[in-house]
């Protein structure tokens, strides 16, 4: 038997289990009964299932003599007679059937648990341990185990306290568990994975550092906002909102919702202007039909002011001005950290 490595790279679908059974019988036919100490690896439990369909129902068929293409011509051409490949074929199919225990066709997992099985007591491990599948379970006894491991004077229980503090504030629940709990599927997924290794050597003072750079910013953020809602009624003055367009469906609900902080429960996509103020700025579509000539001249004559204004809202609004606005004060912090 070669020492050497060989790896095949194959499209889904190209006849990857195919090969792995050509594999397979190359080195069981001339030798049946080393069959156990051939070791098929596979991912799912579903290509367990149908490599081991396949190699029985492939060695029942040789035995029986039947065509197997392309078992058959490829063990001929290995140098194998074809009455030995039948009697050998049905040497391995009595042996594995005998013992099919020791037939290893399994999946990583199952392998691993064997392995570990088998040098419990070297591990200290209980004979009778058993493996959890429940992976919800085991982040919420993790959790469970980090919070009762927690000490009245550590960093982390500040940190954790102030957030349920800050919870209050917000009129939400002071219960930190659920977050926790979904803090921790973010760690278990593929994706989360490279952005989390950038940030393992980042201390928790850093953290909480940037989260205070963050608020400011915020608040800085909040205080923006209410200037522009403060210019838009400065701009209209005493102008009803019955006399805009869709009156307060249209301008004057728009700055309301900024002006009542809506927003902060709407989520931010709720300042993208809706149908009636695009048409407010895009089609002149300025007043309704309840204004007066007055309000009808006033109105006309802040139009382009108000559509300034909103677009204005909308690029500080936009994904890159968010980015922009609150990453910018944090910056200092940010290239300390070895990313």
């Amino acid at each position: 038997m070669s020492d050497n490595l060989l790896v095949y790279k194959s499209s889904a679908g190209s006849g990857k289990t195919t090969q792995l059974v050509i594999e397979y019988l190359k080195l069981v036919i001339p030798h049946p009964e080393k069959y156990h100490a051939i070791l098929a690896i596979t991912f799912t439990n579903k290509a367990t299932e149908e490599m081991k369909s396949r190699i029985i129902d492939t060695l029942d068929s040789l035995q029986s003599g039947k065509e197997t293409p392309p078992y058959k011509s490829i063990l001929l051409n290995a140098g194998l007679d074809e009455k030995k490949i039948q009697q050998a074929a049905g040497t391995v199919l009595r042996l594995i059937l005998h013992d099919y225990s020791r037939f290893a066709v399994s999946t990583i997992d199952a392998f691993m648990h064997r392995i570990i099985r088998s040098f419990a007591f070297d591990l200290h491990l209980s004979q009778s341990f058993e493996v959890i599948l429940d992976q919800e379970e085991e982040m919420q006894r993790a959790v469970d185990m980090m919070l009762d491991g927690l000490e009245e004077k550590d960093a982390l229980t500040g940190f954790l306290v102030s957030y349920i503090n800050n919870q209050l504030e917000e009129s939400r629940s002071w219960r930190i568990e659920p977050t926790l709990y979904k803090f921790a599927k973010v760690l278990e997924n593929e994706d989360a994975a490279s952005n989390i290794r950038r940030i393992e050597n980042v201390s928790l003072q850093d953290f909480i550092t940037i989260e205070k750079q963050l608020k400011k910013q915020l608040a800085i953020f909040e205080t923006t906002l209410n200037k522009q809602n403060n210019y838009f009624e400065q701009l209209i003055g005493d102008i009803p909102e019955t006399a805009f367009f869709q009156k307060n469906k249209g301008v004057p609900g728009y700055f309301k919702n900024i002006k009542t902080k809506a927003y902060q429960k709407k989520g931010l996509t709720s300042l993208e202007p809706n149908t009636y103020v695009w048409k407010f700025m895009e089609e002149g579509k300025f007043c309704s039909g309840q204004a007066t000539a007055n309000e009808k001249a006033a109105i006309e004559n802040v139009a382009d002011k108000i559509s300034t204004l909103i677009q204005h809202t909308r690029l500080m609004l936009s994904k890159k001005g968010l980015i922009i606005f609150f990453t910018e004060s944090c910056c200092a912090t940010f290239t300390d950290w070895r990313f």
